[in-house]
């Protein structure tokens, strides 16, 4: 019975180690590529923060965009506008109880919000 607790104890131990590590990385910028019907890059679509909402840029022909992070703020969304009205928004973390804490749209990933036109 005592091994069982102190095996739990530790486990649990690591576990919070290790979630206080992942937390504390830094994001130094969000980034990523928005498209819409049959894979057309959405060009001039306006990406903004949701708490800061005067960071914000613009995708290129590509419907690429990059978006340079607060150093001591990370944004949990993103909100895509295309004429002055918000069409979509883009989940930055996300947590999930067997896959632990995953971040999307941040420090350089290929990652991709489709939208439906």
């Amino acid at each position: 019975m005592v091994n069982k607790i102190g095996v739990k104890t530790k486990y649990i131990s690591i576990l919070i180690l290790l979630l206080n590590t992942h937390c504390n990385s830094e994001i130094s910028n969000y980034q990523g590529v928005i498209v819409g019907n049959k894979n057309v890059p959405i060009e001039g679509a306006i990406i903004v923060g949701r708490d800061h909402p005067d960071r914000k840029t613009k995708t290129d022909a590509n419907g690429f965009f990059t978006l340079e992070a607060r150093k001591d703020f990370m944004e949990s969304f993103l909100y895509v506008k295309k004429d002055l009205k918000k069409i979509d928004s883009i989940q930055i973390i996300r947590t999930h109880p067997e896959y632990g804490i995953k971040y999307y749209f941040v420090n350089n990933r290929n990652d991709t919000l489709f939208l439906k036109e």
